[in-house]
């Protein structure tokens, strides 16, 4: 059941991506209001931020329950998921520009890995 575990792992490789992003949203929402720091509330009351944890923790979860149906050298590869998902989210969560330098370097770290997991 190797291929559930790689399943298991890309779902929660791409959850915790997302949910790092969305934590980051709830950051950024803070800092973007028009109050002063003293008068901010706490960014752990902000519901983006709320969001993005919980769904950063169920990634976790997956990514731990992975590791019982497939081996770790085979699992550690697919973590590269998470560059291309970053680009992706950078972009249309946070509103980020992506770079060709970013596009490259990201391109670099998967080539990589595919060569790693061919040979």
């Amino acid at each position: 059941m190797w291929w559930l575990g790689c399943i298991i792992n890309i779902c929660g490789s791409i959850s915790i991506n997302l949910g790092t992003n969305v934590m980051k949203l709830g950051h950024n929402m803070r800092e973007q209001s028009a109050l002063q720091e003293a008068d901010r509330k706490s960014v752990t009351l902000i519901k983006e931020w709320q969001i993005g944890v919980t769904i950063f923790v169920i990634g976790n979860i997956a990514n731990f329950l992975s590791f019982g149906f497939a081996a770790q050298s085979l699992l550690a590869s697919l973590g590269t998921i998470q560059f291309v998902s970053n680009v992706y989210f950078a972009r249309f969560v946070l509103r980020e520009e992506v770079t060709p330098r970013v596009l490259l370097a990201t391109a670099c770290i998967v080539g990589g890995c595919i060569v790693l997991v061919a040979f």
